[in-house]
C-alpha cells in the first residue's frame, strides 16, 4: 500500500520487460493491462539504468505523465546523502553509488577520499568535505547534515570598524567558498579581514598564529575591533587553555593538542600560512574537522613547492593583491628599495673563493635531492660549506661598517630603524656596536616585550633583530629597513619589508638591502629576486 505503481496496457517485449523489472516488481494482469510496483531497493541499486527504465516508461505507460513524475520522486526522495563527523573526517553515506560522483576527489587525493567496508561510506578528510558537498550538489544529491558542522550561528557580534574596498573585496571572494587563502602585504589589515569572516559566518572558530606575540595581537584586535562577548574569547597556549566560541591558539599549541581542538570548531583560520605546510604543522589542517578554512599570508609562495600542499589543506588562493597596488592607493606607506653593493677585504675575498672553490666540487647543488644522492660522507662537509659561506657574506667586517654608516644617517634623520640579521651572535655585536636595541629568540619573553615596549617608545631608535622579527613584529611607525642576508628569500623579502609599510601621514618607508659586490649573493638578488618581484614591488 502507498507504493508508486505502473500499469502498461500495450504488449512488452522481453528486454523491455526485462529492463521495467530492475526498477518494478511485476504485480499482474488486471482489466487486460499489467501492473507492476515500484521497489526502492531495486531503485538504488539500479541506479546507472534510470534513463532507460524512464524512457520505457514514458513510451508505455498507460499515464506516462504521472508514472514518469512518481518515478523522478522515488528517485528524488533516495538521492540523500548523510554526513557525519568521525575522528578521522567526515562520512557520506547513500543508498546509492556516489563513487562515480567522488572519483575526482579520488583521484586527485587517494588517501583524502577513501570507501570503508568497516563505515558502509566514503571517509573524506576536512580539508575536502566541501568540494565532496559540491559534487554530490551538483550530481542532484541532497547531503543531509547530521555532522552539525555546516550550519552555524553559535558566534554573536558585530565588526565595530568599515571594512576597506579591497578587504571587503577578499571577504566576498572568500564567502563564495568559505575555502581558500588570502595573500595581502603586511600592515594591510588581514587580521580585520579574518575577524569579518568569524562574524558574517558566526561558526565557532580557531584561529592559529605562528607566534606567542601574533596570538596576543589578534586577541586584542578581537576584544578592540567587535563586540563578541568576552567570555566567547579564548586563548589557549601553555597553561591557559581556555576552549570558547573563538579560539586562539598558536601553532606549537594547536600541534600538541590537536585531539582536544579537533571537533569544536567549524571554522578554522590559519595566519602566516605559509608555513603550514611544514610536516609538524600541517597535522593541524588534517585533523581539524573545521569544513570552512581560511588562510593569511603576505607570502604563500614557498620556494620548496610546499605552497601546493597549503592549497590543497586550505583552498587555493581566491585573493591577491600587491604592496605596490595598495601603496598607489593609500592604505600602506609608499617605498623605496636601496641595494648597497660593499666591497670584500681582501682577507674576506680571500676565503670567499676559497669556500667557492670548495663548494664547486659538489654538482647540483641546487638540488637538494641531487646533493643527498652524494656520498653521506660528504653532505654533511657540503652543508657546512655553505654555512660557512653564509655565515662569511652576513658578518663581514665591511657590511657591518656600511649598517653602521646607514643608521647613523637615517637616526640623525629622526627615522625609525630595525636591522635584520640572520645570526645571534652577528646581531649581538651590531647592537653593541649601534648601542641599539636587541630582538633574538634566545632572549626570555619579558626582555623581548621589553625591547619592543622601548622601540615603540622612542624615535629617533634602532632595533637589531634575527628572524624571530620577521612576523608578527608590529610597530606601526617604523619606516626603515636594514636587510643583512647572503640568501634573502622571496618570503623574507616581503616580510621584512612589510614591517615598515604601517601607514601614516606622508610616510615613505625605505629598505636597505647589503649586499657584497662581486659575489654570487649579488647575482642572486638581481637575476632572481629583482626579476621575481619586480612587477608587484616596483624594486630598481
Amino acid at each position: 500500500a502507498g507504493r508508486a505503481r505502473l500499469t502498461v496496457c500495450e504488449w512488452l517485449d522481453d528486454d523491455s520487460f526485462r529492463t521495467l523489472l530492475k526498477v518494478y516488481n511485476y504485480v499482474g494482469r488486471a482489466g487486460g493491462c499489467s501492473v507492476f510496483e515500484l521497489d526502492e531497493g531495486k531503485l538504488a541499486r539500479a541506479y546507472d539504468d534510470i534513463d532507460d527504465v524512464l524512457e520505457l516508461v514514458k513510451r508505455y505507460a498507460e499515464d506516462p505523465v504521472g508514472a514518469s513524475r512518481q518515478l523522478l520522486e522515488a528517485l528524488g526522495n533516495l538521492k540523500v546523502v548523510e554526513l557525519r563527523a568521525l575522528d578521522s573526517g567526515f562520512l557520506l553515506t547513500s543508498r546509492l553509488k556516489i563513487g562515480e560522483v567522488l572519483s575526482q576527489l579520488k583521484a586527485a587525493d587517494p588517501r583524502g577520499c577513501v570507501y570503508s567496508r568497516e563505515h558502509g561510506g566514503y571517509v573524506v578528510k576536512p580539508y575536502l568535505v566541501l568540494d565532496a558537498v559540491k559534487l554530490l550538489e551538483a550530481e542532484g544529491f541532497r547531503v543531509v547534515d547530521a555532522s552539525g558542522m555546516l550550519e552555524c550561528s553559535e558566534v554573536e557580534g558585530e565588526l565595530k570598524v568599515d571594512l576597506r574596498p579591497y578587504q571587503e573585496e577578499a571577504l566576498s571572494r572568500w564567502l563564495e567558498r568559505r575555502r581558500g587563502v588570502i595573500v595581502l602585504p603586511t600592515g594591510s589589515g588581514k587580521t580585520v579581514v579574518g575577524i569579518a569572516a568569524i562574524l558574517r559566518t558566526r561558526c565557532p572558530t580557531l584561529v592559529v598564529t605562528y607566534t606567542k606575540e601574533q596570538m596576543m595581537q589578534w586577541y586584542e584586535k578581537l576584544r578592540e575591533l567587535t563586540n563578541i562577548p568576552p567570555g566567547s574569547l579564548g586563548l589557549f597556549y601553555g597553561e591557559r587553555k581556555q576552549l570558547s566560541p573563538v579560539t586562539v591558539s598558536t601553532y606549537q599549541s594547536a600541534v600538541r593538542y590537536v585531539g582536544e581542538l579537533a571537533r569544536r570548531f567549524k571554522l578554522l583560520i590559519v595566519d602566516e600560512a605559509h608555513h603550514l605546510p611544514a610536516q609538524k604543522f600541517r597535522i593541524i589542517a588534517q585533523r581539524v574537522l573545521a569544513p570552512y578554512r581560511m588562510g593569511l599570508s603576505a607570502t604563500p609562495y614557498r620556494e620548496d613547492g610546499l605552497h601546493d600542499e597549503l592549497f590543497k589543506l586550505m583552498g587555493g588562493v581566491v585573493y591577491e593583491r600587491s604592496a605596490r597596488e595598495l601603496a598607489e592607493e593609500g592604505y600602506i606607506a609608499s617605498f623605496v628599495v636601496d641595494v648597497v653593493r660593499v666591497k670584500m677585504r681582501p682577507e674576506e675575498r680571500q676565503l670567499y673563493r676559497k669556500l667557492v672553490e670548495e663548494l664547486s666540487r659538489y654538482p647540483n647543488l641546487r638540488d637538494a635531492a641531487a646533493l643527498l644522492e652524494l656520498d653521506p660522507s660528504l653532505v654533511g662537509k657540503a652543508y657546512r660549506t655553505i654555512s660557512a659561506l653564509r655565515r662569511l657574506l652576513t658578518t663581514m667586517d665591511s657590511k657591518l661598517e656600511a649598517v653602521r654608516d646607514l643608521v647613523k644617517r637615517e637616526l640623525a634623520r629622526g627615522s625609525k630603524v630595525i636591522v635584520f640579521v640572520d645570526y645571534v651572535d652577528a646581531a649581538e655585536r651590531l647592537a653593541r656596536m649601534l648601542g641599539a636595541l636587541l630582538l633574538t629568540g634566545r632572549m626570555s619573553e619579558e626582555a623581548r616585550l621589553a625591547a619592543l615596549r622601548a622601540f615603540k617608545a622612542r624615535r629617533p631608535a634602532v632595533l637589531v633583530t634575527t628572524t624571530v622579527g620577521d612576523e608578527g613584529l608590529d610597530v606601526v611607525d617604523a619606516d626603515v629597513g636594514v636587510v643583512l642576508s647572503s640568501l634573502i628569500s622571496r618570503r623574507q623579502f616581503v616580510q621584512r619589508l612589510g614591517r615598515l609599510l604601517r601607514p601614516s601621514e606622508g610616510k615613505v618607508a625605505r629598505l636597505y638591502v647589503v649586499v657584497a659586490q662581486g659575489t654570487f649573493e649579488e647575482r642572486r638578488l638581481r637575476a632572481k629576486l629583482l626579476q621575481e618581484l619586480s612587477s608587484g614591488w616596483g624594486l630598481p
